[in-house]
């Protein structure tokens, strides 16, 4: 499986959230590309080691799903630029609320393997 990683770019306390994602997706050797701007924010900004991958702009990407990792101003950023191509976004949420993107930091890795096992609906 592929996924199109966005993010939020101006949250760093919120990084260790990331880490785990690029962590949880290695588990699963997990096919990914991320958004140029957020890959940016993490390696340039925050020093992360972020594991090697496929960097894109805008709605220039192909993965099965994507993942917005942030709010739901992140989630809708996501939304825009998956636009027509009929892919499923999991919002995990960073932020406050939290209505689109509604998946706790602390249910990811009991979400990635319910994905890896087809136990989803889109």
């Amino acid at each position: 499986m592929k996924f199109a990683i966005f993010g939020n770019t101006y949250q760093a306390k919120k990084s260790s959230h990331a880490e785990n994602l690029f962590r949880l997706l290695g588990q699963h050797n997990a096919q990914f590309c991320i958004c140029r701007e957020f890959h940016h924010f993490l390696t340039d900004d925050l020093h992360l080691n972020i594991p090697d991958a496929e960097l894109f702009d805008g709605d220039d990407f192909r993965a099965d799903m994507v993942i917005s990792i942030g709010g739901d101003g992140t989630f809708l950023k996501a939304a825009s630029r998956v636009g027509k191509k009929n892919i499923p976004i999991l919002g995990i949420n960073t932020g406050r609320l939290g209505f689109l993107a509604d998946i706790l930091p602390e249910e990811m890795e009991e979400t990635f393997d319910e994905i890896y096992n087809n136990h989803y609906k889109v």
